[in-house]
C-alpha cells in the first residue's frame, strides 16, 4: 500500500461492515469505512494531512484519532488496532 494510501477490506463474518486500512508515515491504521455511501468508494477518497475526505459530502475524519473534523460528519469512527505479522496486517476488532 502506498504512503497516504487507503484500501477497503471486508472482514469475515461481518455483513455490510467494511474496514478502511490506511498507511500514514509508515504506520498502519484501521477504522470503519468512513464513506460507505452507495455512490462513494474508498478509492475515490482523498487522504490529506492525516485526514480522510468524503468525495460526496466533503466531511472528514482524522485517521489517527477517529474524530470527525469537517461537517456533516459528527460522530467519531470506530478505530481498530493494526497488528503486522510478517507481510500480513490484521485489524483487531476489540
Amino acid at each position: 500500500m502506498p504512503e497516504n494510501g487507503v484500501i477497503q477490506v471486508i472482514p469475515g463474518g461481518r455483513i455490510n461492515a467494511e474496514i478502511a486500512v490506511y498507511r500514514l508515515d509508515g504506520a498502519y491504521y484501521a477504522t470503519d469505512d468512513p464513506v460507505h455511501h452507495d455512490m462513494a468508494a474508498l478509492p475515490q477518497v482523498e487522504v490529506v494531512d492525516g485526514q480522510i475526505f468524503c468525495p460526496l459530502h466533503g466531511g472528514a475524519f482524522a485517521i489517527r484519532t477517529e474524530k470527525a473534523t469537517e461537517v456533516p460528519c459528527r460522530q467519531p469512527l470506530k478505530i481498530y488496532k493494526v497488528v503486522a505479522v510478517g507481510d500480513e496486517l490484521f485489524a483487531d476488532p476489540s
